[in-house]
């Protein structure tokens, strides 16, 4: 059960890294990229909600890693999630203050 549960954070992670760099194409005009905005528009209407559950998902797999539960390959698997979902917290953060700033 521990190991569905950090390949769905880790497939989470990287859907978010695909959205956020989608957002990135698009707020900038890059062009060429509208089609595949219009599969994730929907996160962009509440990034708040993307922001807080990033951010519990990496207080979750820093917990787990510093309370002494997490042993062996799940260590690893920590230790690669957290900065993955780090980065994630802060792209939405970001995201939610360019949609609030808009």
């Amino acid at each position: 059960m521990k190991k569905a549960g950090y390949v769905v954070c880790y497939a989470a992670v990287l859907w978010s890294f695909y959205v956020m760099v989608l957002y990135a194409l698009t707020v900038f005009d890059t062009g060429g990229f509208l089609g595949l905005y219009s599969g994730a528009a929907w996160m962009y209407q509440t990034p708040v909600l993307w922001l807080v559950l990033f951010s519990a998902l990496t207080c979750g797999a820093i917990v787990r890693l510093f309370r002494g539960h997490a042993g062996g390959a799940e260590r690893i698997a920590a230790l690669g999630l957290i900065p993955l979902s780090l980065i994630s917290v802060f792209g939405w953060a970001i995201i939610t203050a360019l949609v609030a700033a808009v």
